[in-house]
């Protein structure tokens, strides 16, 4: 009888342990009803339920509460691991969360900020701290308040552009000057959208990432980036080279010294940030199997280890023998050529 009570009171720890923290949506059509009619936005955190880190958030989900919970709506989503996710839970996951990558797998725990409809409010990851998370949850209340005044404004600008509208305008002609405006108003876009994608902004956001940086043994040198997509955007829209390194400076005795004598120098810092986008994948002691999951093309080849790709990973250069300064700089030009 002590015993089946015993069993019976694991079995109730274990359920508590797992279940969401309190004050949390698990449900993602209760989430979007809730940020409907409060009209906020959703914090919406994935966590594993085999995964360290997620355990670490979770427990201190409790203490963060009073600084966020009414300003979002808070929904919590418990995934089982990557190895065990189906075609037709992919297909559910991305159908109801369209933001996610979920081919090769979510790093868990993901943070997001979002709106009612599921649209990624692309706002940083903050550190597992209350003031992180609230500076989190008032920038995506700024860009969900901005998104819904653009539109509701929408509607109306069209209304009145119909009303003005003279017969000939209806029927497809433009004056001259009309042209000329939309001309300037669709090169300025353009101009905008590339200013974004420059050097300077490089660097900034390669910073971003490692202030945001939750894995600490991931710990990439200035201006490399950690997050796959994002180098992927900079590196279409630049027309770069990715030089992905796979390193492991928490163990690996080479990929410190690298690190010490090529990675951290100045002028290879403002090589990368110039001439290619430089992406840091950290490989554990046990971690070579995931990597190798994500990155296939890799094939495991043993640390630390180049590979040079274009936006879209296919591989336009293998691993450096010369591994200098100058070595870097010649197959990263030797990269840059085979993409023209």
């Amino acid at each position: 009888m002590k015993k089946c009570f015993i069993a019976m009171l694991f079995c109730l720890l274990s359920v508590h342990l797992s279940a969401a923290p309190a004050g949390w949506f698990t449900e993602p059509d209760q989430a979007q009803e809730a940020s409907r009619s409060r009209n906020l936005p959703i914090l919406v955190i994935f966590a594993g339920k085999e995964c360290t880190d997620s355990a670490v958030l979770r427990g201190k989900l409790d203490a963060f509460r009073n600084q966020i919970e009414d300003k979002c709506v808070m929904l919590y989503i418990e995934l089982p691991p990557a190895s065990q996710w189906g075609k037709e839970f992919r297909r559910k996951l991305q159908r109801t969360y369209p933001f996610l990558a979920v081919e090769s797998g979510i790093p868990l725990p993901a943070i997001y900020m979002t709106d009612a409809k599921f649209q990624d409010l692309n706002i940083r990851e903050p550190r597992y701290t209350a003031a992180g998370f609230r500076k989190m949850v008032l920038n995506g209340q700024e860009k969900f308040a901005a998104a819904k005044l653009r539109t509701e404004t929408a509607p109306q600008e069209s209304a009145a552009t119909t009303v003005k509208e003279t017969p000939k305008k209806t029927a497809g002609r433009r004056t001259r000057t009309e042209a000329a405006s939309e001309t300037d108003n669709t090169a300025k876009a353009v101009a905008k959208k590339k200013k974004i994608y420059n050097s300077v902004e490089q660097a900034k956001e390669a910073e971003r990432q490692r202030d945001d940086n939750l894995d600490k043994k991931a710990d990439p040198p200035t201006g490399w980036f950690i997050d796959k997509r994002k180098a992927q955007e900079f590196a279409a829209a630049r027309k770069l080279p990715i030089m992905i390194l796979f390193s492991g400076t928490d163990w690996c005795g080479p990929c410190k010294s690298l690190r010490r004598r090529i990675l951290d120098k100045r002028n290879l810092q403002n090589l990368v940030t110039d001439k290619c986008v430089a992406l840091y994948v950290h490989v554990s002691r046990k971690g070579w199997n995931k990597v190798r999951s994500e990155y296939p093309f890799w094939k495991g080849r043993g640390v630390p280890s180049f590979i040079f790709t274009d936006a879209e990973f296919n591989v336009v250069g293998g691993d450096l023998r010369d591994r200098s300064y100058n070595g870097i700089s010649n197959a990263i030009k030797a990269a840059t050529g085979k993409l023209r």
